[in-house]
């Protein structure tokens, strides 16, 4: 199979190439779940619905050959089983005591602390005690770049695949990966309008965090003080995209791109991706249900959130309207949100094509009006 197409089957599962077969049936039991919910049902067909769960059974197929078995994992049984190998198992079995005295529990001694109260020999103290911080968003003033391990950056994108300008542009510098995953996400949808109102949630990929070190100079340029195949980690993250537009920029049919969407259709799409965002969040859950710590997830789950003011930049969308629908559509996560004001040259919002060529420059109509301006002045003179 061409290797185009295993990339798309994990961009359809949205899972990472150094995935586990846990990984695989869990991304599979997960979105079979969703193609057969009702809610699947108010935005597709149930032909369509049919053919996407196809896809999937076929993704699912593709890929299961090829990731390797991990530690715990069993291999398939190719033999088949004997009648003796039946029988054998058959004694084996139990039959499950199912009378409400196996179900009984004596009462706890007076005094004792309850199971809902952590007892004195628990593992934290008042110290180590974290409470879960619930939503609300902060906004502050910084690099977008520099969040924490793990941390969720979400940004809004057209159905183009492509990320021309703003924090798409610096993210296809920083995660080229995560970006390949994105256009080809983008390139499999039969139709761009498919993927408005949807979010794409992209894993860390190794080879954007992980980075060969030919070697690592300390004073004398001779000297190499990490092997040539060292790695350095850099940090995670995982790179959520909300599709609220189908184009981008001017509209330019040439290339099959009308432009950017009007500001309420991108508000409506921007509803419903972040709706689906949140409920992918819910569903990869905290590494553990203690209300102390549940909102710390382990190292394979997405941590903070954060993000830009998104779509207030080439989509030119107010973030007041932007931030209003995004706090009706979190409320009551358990996690914050934390917006950094972007801080970008004006260099940095000229949109480009995957080539790095210049599609036009994405600055305000008042700035284009002053240069405009400025230029008559200096012919004239």
């Amino acid at each position: 199979m061409a290797g185009a197409d295993i990339l798309q089957y994990y961009a359809f599962l949205q899972l990472p190439l150094d995935s586990t077969l846990e990984d695989l049936d869990t991304r599979y039991l997960d979105l079979t779940l969703d193609l057969t919910s009702k809610r699947a049902l108010m935005y597709a067909t149930k032909e369509e619905v049919q053919e996407q769960l196809q896809y999937l059974d076929n993704a699912y197929a593709a890929l299961l050959p090829i990731i390797p078995l991990g530690a715990d994992d069993v291999e398939f049984v190719q033999e088949p089983m004997t009648m003796r190998d039946l029988e054998t198992a058959r004694d084996r079995m139990e039959t499950p005591r199912t009378t409400i005295a196996d179900h009984w529990h004596p009462p706890l001694p007076e005094n004792s602390p309850s199971p809902e109260t952590p007892s004195p020999e628990s593992d934290y103290n008042d110290d180590e005690t974290v409470i879960a911080p619930g939503f609300e968003v902060e906004e502050i003033e910084g690099d977008i770049f520099e969040v924490p391990d793990r941390a969720v950056i979400v940004h809004s994108v057209n159905c183009q695949g492509v990320w021309g300008s703003g924090i798409a542009a610096a993210l296809r510098k920083a995660v080229p990966q995560a970006y390949s995953i994105y256009r080809a996400h983008c390139k499999r949808a039969k139709k761009p309008y498919d993927l408005l109102g949807t979010c794409l949630l992209i894993p860390p990929q190794r080879q954007d965090y992980a980075h060969k070190k030919d070697k690592i100079k300390d004073g004398d340029d001779s000297k190499a003080t990490f092997p040539p195949e060292s790695v350095v980690f850099d940090k995670r993250r995982w790179i959520a995209c909300l599709f609220t537009s189908i184009g981008y920029g001017k509209s330019n049919m040439a290339i099959n791109n009308p432009g950017k969407a009007p500001k309420e259709t991108i508000l409506i799409n921007t509803r419903y991706a972040l709706e689906e965002l949140r409920t992918r969040l819910e569903t990869l859950g905290p590494s553990n249900f203690d209300e102390r710590t549940s909102w710390k997830t382990d190292d394979e789950k997405p941590g903070e959130i954060w993000s830009v003011r998104f779509s207030s930049g080439a989509f030119g969308v107010p973030w007041k309207e932007t931030r209003e629908i995004l706090e009706q559509e979190f409320a009551g996560f358990e996690r914050p949100w934390t917006v950094v004001e972007k801080n970008m040259q004006a260099s940095e919002q000229t949109e480009e094509d995957d080539n790095g060529k210049s599609l036009g420059s994405s600055d305000s109509p008042a700035l284009a009006r002053l240069r405009l301006t400025l230029g008559k002045r200096s012919v004239s003179a």
